[in-house]
């Protein structure tokens, strides 16, 4: 890597980083892969590695796709993006995200999402009685309870599949980063090398865990089914401080612009 290519890459490395961290607490890097290490039976790591690889494989060719879109729509619409203008509208735009994530997150919409949770009506909840059958009673985490077909690699190929594609329209983290990426005129060879990067460390913290369940065995499942009812109970909160960061990274990115 020349100079030049290193002095274009240095300064998005943190922001890369950072949203790649936010977007590893999602619904689909997160939320799903620690409801397969809960479930009832044996864990079967192969079975969650490939999921990870997949969602991961799925946001990389995602990325690298909209990079060559920019490429193609962004001289057409004839914007100079290293305006000033451009970034101090950008500022504002960032600004707006990180109010719009406290008005999506009151009290009265707290207050409902912990009644829907007790009663399992969520997303994570709806997704796994459609995926092994469970039945509402059964709730959720690893209760022996409730009956399920454990899936094979195929329903795991297309469970990473279908996560991925849901996730397309909220993944602001990512989007944010390759907007970044575009902007700061990263040589085309590195920016695949930036988006594989973001992609692993999106999986990172479920591999961690993966890595902790393999090792520890059950003792960490009581965390781990906690952390599961958290993400039954704190999904929409969650969806709101992801809105906020990514609003308050755009504003970091483009605060020189208002000096």
């Amino acid at each position: 890597m020349d100079f030049e290519t290193l002095n274009s890459v240095l300064p998005v490395l943190p922001l890369l980083l950072g949203l790649a961290l936010v977007d590893s607490l999602s619904f689909g890097t997160l939320a799903i892969p620690v409801w397969l290490l809960i479930a009832p039976g044996r864990p079967r790591p192969h079975r969650v590695l490939l999921y990870l690889l997949i969602i991961a494989g799925f946001y990389f060719v995602v990325g690298a796709l909209l990079l060559q879109g920019i490429d193609v729509l962004l001289p057409l619409t004839g914007i100079d993006w290293n305006d000033p203008a451009v970034h101090r509208f950008l500022f504002f735009v960032g600004a707006g995200l990180v109010v719009l994530s406290f008005a999506i997150d009151t009290k009265k919409q707290r207050e409902r999402r912990a009644e829907r949770a007790a009663s399992g009506d969520t997303r994570l909840g709806r997704w796994r009685r459609a995926i092994t059958g469970e039945s509402e009673a059964s709730g959720s985490g690893s209760s022996p309870g409730g009956s399920r077909t454990k899936p094979g690699l195929r329903p795991v190929l297309m469970l990473a599949l279908v996560a991925g594609i849901l996730e397309v329209a909220t993944m602001l983290p990512y989007l944010a980063g390759i907007g970044i990426i575009s902007a700061n005129d990263v040589p085309e060879n590195t920016r695949f090398w930036l988006l594989g990067g973001y992609s692993l460390v999106m999986i990172l913290p479920a591999i961690v865990l993966l890595i902790a369940r393999l090792i520890a065995g059950k003792t960490v499942i009581g965390p781990l089914t906690r952390l599961d009812d958290w993400f039954n109970r704190k999904s929409g909160s969650a969806f709101a401080w992801i809105i906020g960061i990514v609003g308050a990274v755009i504003v970091v990115h483009t605060l020189p612009a208002m000096q």
